[in-house]
């Protein structure tokens, strides 16, 4: 089987936001490889030890043809910088979930990264 993805990259960090003493913020990205011009995928979360204040996920377009959209509702879209607008897709989430959501945000991740691998997987060279 060839390898589609060049790299994955994952960190974790505490830091500080204004208005809150300390933040914690999980990064996840994957890049494939140039030749099969997929899209990144990508997801973040930011919290405090309380709550979540915002989370992101998306397949960042590289072709811009292949996009996912959330099949879960949030109550709260976290609106996008202007510079994100040029970078994540227009079917990017963005939210500020609440306690209640953070289950529905898990499934929605894990969901969309294995349909992500799998769209990787069967794909053929461009």
């Amino acid at each position: 089987m060839t390898c589609r993805l060049v790299w994955v990259f994952f960190y974790s960090a505490k830091c500080c936001v204004p208005y809150f003493s300390f933040s914690y913020v999980l990064h996840f990205t994957c890049f494939p490889t140039e030749k099969y011009q997929h899209p990144i995928f990508g997801f973040d979360i930011i919290c405090t030890e309380k709550k979540a204040l915002a989370a992101f996920m998306d397949w960042s377009p590289v072709d811009n043809t292949t996009t996912i959209e959330s099949r879960y509702k949030f109550e709260k879209p976290y609106p996008p910088p202007e510079w994100a607008k040029l970078i994540f897709s227009p079917a990017a989430l963005a939210i500020i979930p609440n306690d209640y959501e953070m289950h529905g945000l898990s499934n929605n991740v894990i969901e969309s990264f294995e349909l992500y691998l799998d769209v990787l997987n069967n794909s053929k060279e461009s």
